[in-house]
């Protein structure tokens, strides 16, 4: 028999080549670190990129959009006696929040006075022929207001400066009215 072989007791037969050494040295883990490091600073990206793109469409799309504002009426206008003057805007469709604010003043008469009325464009043709209409905004017949009042959208509107009472003088009004919405 060969130095190197070895006989197995079960089988019986001699097995040759090298004796059986220490075990092998179990193969290596793979190694950490530079694989992982690649997929997981793709991932970084492109969860970023998603981050900045959720972002810039809710920026966009006006979430948080900064209001549309537009003045409505301003400055100051010389209204006579038995007459009015009215101004016509739009609140478009679509548009959240819509709201007319300002202030305005009236001077010129003895008693000061103006009527003040913020009505759709519908009814401002009926009030002009002298039917009673449902108004978004009557100040009465006041020397000054702040005004405040919220709008429906897609809609066209009227503010109508009314010295048609009994008794008036030509008036001077002066101020500012402002419609701001979002969308």
């Amino acid at each position: 028999m060969p130095i190197d072989a070895i006989s197995c007791p079960t089988l019986g037969s001699i097995l040759s080549g090298p004796a059986p050494g220490p075990l092998d040295p179990a193969p290596s883990s793979p190694t950490v670190g530079r694989s992982h490091f690649k997929r997981n600073a793709l991932l970084v990206i492109i969860v970023a990129l998603a981050v900045a793109a959720a972002a810039l469409w809710l920026l966009g799309g006006g979430l948080f959009q900064a209001p549309h504002t537009e003045v409505v009426a301003s400055g100051y206008a010389v209204i006579p006696e038995g007459y009015y003057t009215d101004t016509a805007f739009s609140v478009p469709a679509g548009a959240t929040h819509a709201l007319v604010s300002g202030s305005f003043t009236a001077s010129g008469d003895s008693d000061n006075q103006i009527t003040v009325l913020i009505m759709s464009q519908a009814n401002f043709q009926n009030w002009e022929q002298g039917i009673h209409v449902e108004v978004y905004y009557d100040s009465g017949q006041v020397s000054g207001a702040s005004v405040s009042v919220a709008l429906p959208p897609g809609s066209e509107y009227a503010v109508v400066y009314d010295n048609t009472f009994t008794g008036a003088a030509s008036t001077v009004i002066s101020g500012q009215l402002t419609l701001s919405y979002d969308g």
